[in-house]
Parts: C-alpha cells; structure tokens; sequence
C-alpha cells in the first residue's frame, strides 16, 4: 500500500510539474525566436545597406571611366572634321559609333551632335534623326562641362536610359559639338550588379 500511495503521489506531482517545464520551455523559444529574429534582421539591413553602398561605388567609378573614354573620342580629328561638314567624314564618324556599341554593349547608342542640337552622325541608325538641343546633358556639354543626365526614356527606343555627354572642342578650345553616349539602365543593372 505504502507503495502504491507513492506512486499515486509521484504521478500527482508529476504532471503539474511536467505543465510548468513545457511552459518554461515555450516561454525560452519564443524570447529565443524573438531575439533572433531581430539579430538576422539587423543583419540583412546591414547586408542589404553594405551592398548598396557598393553598388553605388562601382557606378560612380563606371561613370569616372566613360567620361575618360568620352574625354579620349572627343580628341579625335574625325569628330571635328564631321561637325565642319569634310566630305566623308560623317561616315567615318558612323564607322566609329557603330564599332563602339559593339565593344561598349552597355551603350544603347553613341552619337555626335552640331550646336544646334542635331545629330551629325550617330549609331544607331534610330538616332540619326534625334534633336537633343532641349536637354540638359547637351547644354552642359556646349558649356564646355561634362553632361550627366537622370534617368529618362529615350526618344528613339522608348527605353531607360541616361546620357553622358563631352563637349567636342577645336584646337583652340571652342566648342563646336557635343559627343555622348546613351547607357542602357537595364544593361548598366546587368553589367554593374549581376555581374555580366
């Protein structure tokens, strides 16, 4: 009987104690659970944010490099025997344009451009027929600066793009022409991010 009595006894205590341990043990899971949920959440912001900022250097550093190739192509004879109107020219500025998007396929299109805003010759062929003497890029080339549009839709492709622009100057200075080059945003994402 003595036994029995214990049993019973042990069995009695054994379940509200066995209640107050599930309990306990819930109650660490979810402060566990909580707490590391906002650690990872912390972490990802703090990943998300780091690879932000490095996106946004590896663009800047891009832009600083295309503005050098645009720098070096406005140096070209070619460019300012087009805008002077010499025979031929045009078309070996065209020649140029078209091996560029071909070694620069981020490029939607390079073209030149006159004072008065309109296209001397250009790659693609879409752009031939572009006047661009209302944008800001082209207006800040003409002032001799460097021209670095926003994000905008292009007028020949209907895509997002933004310009760079270099103004193209003679021998002693003078601006007579603006050279730039339209980057596909799309392309840019792809080449800067995904790493293509």
């Amino acid at each position: 009987m003595k036994i029995n009595i214990r049993l019973r006894l042990k069995g009695k205590l054994m379940l509200p104690i066995l209640g107050i341990v599930i309990i306990g043990i819930s109650i660490l899971q979810i402060s566990n659970y909580n707490g590391s949920s906002k650690v990872l959440e912390k972490e990802i912001i703090s990943a998300i944010e780091r690879d932000s900022e490095g996106a946004n250097r590896s663009i800047d550093q891009w832009i600083v490099t295309t503005v050098g190739t645009l720098k070096n192509w406005s140096r070209n004879s070619i460019f300012n025997s087009a805008l002077s109107g010499s025979f031929g020219s045009a078309e070996r500025v065209t020649e140029f344009t078209d091996n560029a998007l071909l070694d620069f396929p981020v490029y939607e299109g390079v073209a030149l451009v006159g004072l008065d805003g309109k296209v001397v010759a250009a790659s693609p062929a879409s752009y031939a027929s572009l006047d661009v003497s209302d944008r800001g890029y082209f207006k800040t080339a003409l002032n001799g600066e460097t021209g670095l549009s926003e994000p905008i839709i292009s007028r020949a492709t209907g895509n997002p793009i933004f310009v760079i622009s270099f103004p193209v100057a003679d021998e002693y200075g003078t601006v007579k022409g603006v050279l730039f080059a339209v980057v596909s945003v799309s392309h840019l994402y792809d080449l800067i991010l995904l790493h293509k």
